[in-house]
């Protein structure tokens, strides 16, 4: 059963749509899945999808978050570096 209040839905629903290239409708499911939980993977899958659309700006911010995650987990402040910078 679909529960909507969970991200992994949202991004598993994400990667549905990416695989039957409605790269549109996949971004729309990371959006949600990201508003619910952000996440370094749900991210970078929503960049391959505006990659595949020609959206390549968008796509670089979206690669540049995951980055500044990893390396605020190797300096204990994860946490801070995982909510939304606005």
């Amino acid at each position: 059963r679909f529960d909507p209040t969970q991200a992994s839905n949202y991004g598993w629903l994400g990667v549905t749509y990416f695989r039957l290239e409605k790269y549109q409708r996949a971004i729309e499911s990371y959006n949600q899945a990201i508003r619910l939980g952000p996440s370094a993977v749900r991210h970078m899958n929503r960049a391959n999808a505006y990659n595949a659309l020609g959206q390549f700006a968008k796509a670089e911010e979206d690669k540049k978050r995951p980055v500044h995650w990893i390396s605020s987990i190797a300096d204990g402040s994860a946490i801070v570096a995982a909510r939304p910078s606005g």
